[in-house]
């Protein structure tokens, strides 16, 4: 059986990101969104050494039980077992897609486990309709999966990150990695695209690079608001030093002109994308 939702499930948010947010968000609400984005890029090497507030979680049984009876199920033997990353969408048609990084599908044991040799990906989706997941989408086959979304270079594979449904296209922000040794850990990230499915029938239609200047893995989470679609994204120096940047695009254009901010104000150029905030995740929520 599969474990609690939360131990096969990144965390995508803190309590200092999402109070920034909140605090952005009113801001933007009253016209002034410019002024509290300088006023994070001015606090947030402050905000990022003060101590984090308390908080409590409670577990959702209702998304719980969902995953669960889903991942428990071994009707199919390539469906979605567990896996990391998980964000989600709302489509036009009422249905919800969620969209994950490293995945396990196959078999799962009575006991919780799983036996050897089940198969693992990069990458997949799993389709929500009427509160209920109703399907995995992987690429290969039902016998012989692999990701649903592959690079070109077949010693790469994407990460995904958030996404938006531009008119009858779903837009999924992807992140292109590549080993760079032998250990667990000896990878590195090369670039960024944006992969295209058709609607309704989430057909992949290709993948576009975009925007990964000053090695900023964009992506990691939108906000559509105001007429834009506001791109978060992380410049990931090391393990430890990470830095929150934001770029925009006018609201259902991802292939369009971007701006960047700066601190003070919006830059077509790209390299002029500030840093904002010290001490993010490669995966966050924004609200």
């Amino acid at each position: 059986m599969v474990g609690d939702l939360i131990d096969f499930m990144k965390t995508k948010s803190s309590f200092q990101f999402a109070f920034l947010n909140a605090l952005a968000r009113r801001w933007f609400q009253r016209g002034g969104f410019l002024v509290s984005l300088a006023w994070l890029a001015a606090g947030s090497n402050a905000l990022a050494e003060a101590p984090v507030a308390a908080v409590t979680v409670t577990p959702d049984s209702a998304f719980q039980a969902m995953f669960e009876s889903y991942g428990n199920d071994n009707t199919l033997l390539d469906d979605w077992t567990g896996a990391d990353g998980a964000l989600s969408v709302l489509l036009p048609d009422g249905r919800v897609v969620w969209d994950f990084s490293d995945t396990f599908l196959g078999f799962v044991n009575r006991d919780n486990s799983r036996p050897p040799g089940q198969p693992f990906i990069n990458n997949s989706m799993i389709v929500q309709d009427s509160g209920a997941l109703v399907q995995t989408l992987h690429g290969g086959t039902a016998q012989s999966p692999t990701s649903l979304i592959i690079p070109v270079d077949q010693n790469a594979w994407y990460w995904v990150g958030d996404m938006t449904v531009e008119g009858d296209r779903l837009r999924v922000f992807v992140m292109e990695f590549m080993r760079t040794g032998p250990g667990p850990f000896d990878f590195q990230w090369v670039s960024n695209a944006i992969a295209s499915f058709i609607l309704p029938d989430l057909t992949l239609e290709d993948v576009v690079p975009t925007h990964g200047e000053n090695n900023v893995m964009y992506g990691a989470a939108l906000l559509e608001e105001g007429g834009y679609t506001y791109i978060y994204g992380t410049e990931d120096v090391s393990g430890t030093e990470k830095y929150l940047h934001i770029a925009r695009a006018t609201a259902g254009n991802l292939f369009g002109a971007w701006e960047f901010y700066t601190g003070t104000g919006w830059s077509s150029d790209p390299t002029a994308s500030a840093r904002l905030l010290r001490g993010v995740g490669n995966g966050f929520g924004v609200t």
